[in-house]
């Protein structure tokens, strides 16, 4: 490890392009290979991070490696050759993830065709339908609807080939939601019933077939077809309940108490109601101890008590998990690697601790403490930590406000409606405050 630290180190200094090719060729195959995997390990991590300066510098240093590892110049024969292509393609596409980053989505349609024209195709036809999959999502961002449509559906022929069932209906269902998005439902529906009788025939509950139910179900609603719709809530609700999706669960259930409204069932509606709040509160309950204890690891990490340090980082690793936040994962594994490489409990290299990286959750968990309260404004004296240096929190709450405002609204009105005052000025207190939140954020 400590190797690789130094040619990375070297690369990003030398800024002579021929002193650093010879540099680069004078190293083994091995040490190539190897710093190109733990580049693009970076690069994930400073994406994570927002750190876009470091990922420039990073996709450099990997072009140039990639220009000098020779996929015919090793002794191992063609499965290597295969592996270091596989790599090369990967690294390319790390520089995609970054335009995107960026916002500037026409280079990175670019570089996804710059990447097709490499592929080995038919052996490479899986990173093909995977490119065309992004790049039909880019298309939708920006407008171009019709040619999202047609990179779905030819990834979707892909997938059906290389009999891969999760991706062929998550090709099916993006025709789907594009179509739904262009006003033409009929066609919508035809992809997601495409999707379902594939469900029919395999059996497996995969989230391109909960997301067909829940988009059936909107169509319907759109069509004034409360009875379908409504049926079609209920098929989503079901198969979310099975992926353990809490946000996707709240959701619905909030519509369907909506329905239970309208019919004047006004009791069943505000338990609906509960069950949807409850969720969400979960969600953020998580996420909030998530915040709080990688806050107090990176403390202890900064403060030199690195054991302790690591019992925090897995317990916040673990509430990332359960809120459903994946990009401050992959920063909290980086952060345990650096510390168990430090003291040389480990010795794997960086790529393979983070693929093959297991949760040790410590055997007194200090999270049961934390008692889980209501939805209120809290007070902070001097600068708020999250605006701090060392702790700053970009992802955004799992959470959707806006979401959260109407089923509050939904819950103070349902009260009204059953003539519970208490209740309906609690919810509506809660309401009004997260309202204000929320747009005070915006």
């Amino acid at each position: 490890m400590m190797e690789i630290k130094r040619i990375i180190e070297k690369l990003s200094k030398e800024k002579n392009v021929s002193l650093l090719g010879d540099y680069i060729n004078e190293l083994s195959f091995t040490e190539r290979f190897n710093t190109l995997r733990e580049i693009i390990y970076h690069i994930d991590v400073f994406l994570a991070e927002k750190e876009y300066d470091s990922v420039k510098k990073l996709l450099d240093i990997s072009d140039e490696l990639s220009l000098h590892l020779n996929e015919g110049n090793n002794s191992k024969g063609d499965d290597d050759a295969r592996k270091v292509h596989t790599l090369k393609i990967i690294a390319k596409k790390k520089r995609v993830k970054y335009y995107e980053a960026m916002g500037d989505p026409r280079k990175a349609i670019d570089q996804y065709l710059n990447i097709i024209g490499e592929l080995q195709i038919p052996e490479e036809e899986t990173f093909l339908a995977e490119i065309l999959m992004e790049i039909g999502i880019i298309e939708e961002q920006t407008g171009r609807k019709k040619e999202a449509i047609t990179k779905f559906d030819r990834a979707a022929k892909i997938y059906k080939r290389k009999n891969d069932d999760f991706n062929y209906t998550a090709s099916l269902f993006n025709c789907a939601h594009v179509l739904y998005d262009m006003n033409k439902y009929r066609e919508a529906e035809s992809y997601c019933r495409r999707v379902i009788n594939y469900h029919r025939d395999t059996g497996k509950t995969q989230s391109p077939i909960a997301h067909s139910f829940l988009e059936m179900a909107n169509i319907f609603e759109i069509l004034s077809k409360d009875k379908e719709a409504r049926t079609y809530y209920e098929k989503a609700l079901h198969s979310y309940r099975q992926l353990n999706d809490r946000v996707k669960m709240s959701d619905i259930l909030n519509r369907i108490g909506s329905y239970e409204v309208m019919e004047r069932k006004f009791t069943s509606a505000a338990s609906l109601f509960h069950e949807s709040l409850e969720l969400k509160r979960t969600i953020d309950f998580q996420q909030g101890k998530a915040n709080y204890f990688l806050m107090i690891a990176d403390v202890l990490n900064y403060a030199g008590n690195k054991e302790k340090a690591l019992d925090y980082y897995n317990i916040a690793y673990h509430y990332y998990n359960e809120a459903g936040i994946e990009s401050k994962k992959t920063v909290i594994k980086h952060k345990i690697f650096r510390i168990v490489e430090k003291y040389k409990r480990i010795r794997r290299d960086m790529g393979t601790f983070l693929e093959k990286f297991e949760l040790m959750f410590p055997k007194e968990d200090p999270s049961k403490k934390i008692e889980r309260i209501d939805y209120r404004t809290v007070g902070i004296d001097g600068i708020a930590l999250s605006k701090q240096e060392g702790w700053k929190f970009h992802e955004s709450s799992k959470v959707n406000r806006k979401f959260l405002v109407y089923l509050l609204r939904n819950l103070s009105r349902v009260y009204m409606k059953l003539g519970r005052e208490k209740d309906y000025l609690k919810f509506f207190q809660i309401r009004s405050m997260v309202e204000k939140a929320h747009k005070k954020s915006g």
